[in-house]
């Protein structure tokens, strides 16, 4: 298997993260809510950090224009921060498979959504 750069993925990447971050700026001039970002990482290891690196600069890039971003990085050995890192802050390491996590997210999600409509049905 060897790395292979398609032109029209990277084009297709750097369009949503522009718009993004875009958003991000405008809601941010315009006072208005800040905008929320949940990046998940799901299995990227230290031998080829091109991932992880991609993740922490969005993050950084949208903590930098007023947004509030997290990182839930799901690796079963290596789901920390580098030491001093500005990401470190931001993100929520879980050492745990990728399918296995994505279960666990999933039944918790669930679980909270069905409480909210409980609450909403009380009131």
């Amino acid at each position: 298997f060897g790395w292979k750069c398609v032109e029209s993925d990277w084009d297709r990447w750097e369009n949503w993260r522009e718009a993004v971050l875009e958003v991000c700026s405008c809601q941010q001039q315009d006072g208005g809510e800040e905008l929320k970002v949940c990046i998940i990482e799901i299995g990227c290891g230290l031998n080829v950090p091109t991932c992880r690196n991609t993740s922490e600069q969005m993050v950084e890039d949208l903590v930098a224009r007023g947004g509030t971003a997290h990182l839930v990085r799901i690796n079963p050995d290596f789901p920390l921060a580098p030491p001093e890192s500005e990401t470190e802050d931001h993100l929520i390491p879980v050492m745990s498979r990728g399918l296995q996590a994505l279960e666990q997210i999933d039944e918790i999600y669930m679980d909270l959504k069905q409480q909210q409509h409980k609450d909403d049905v009380d009131e």
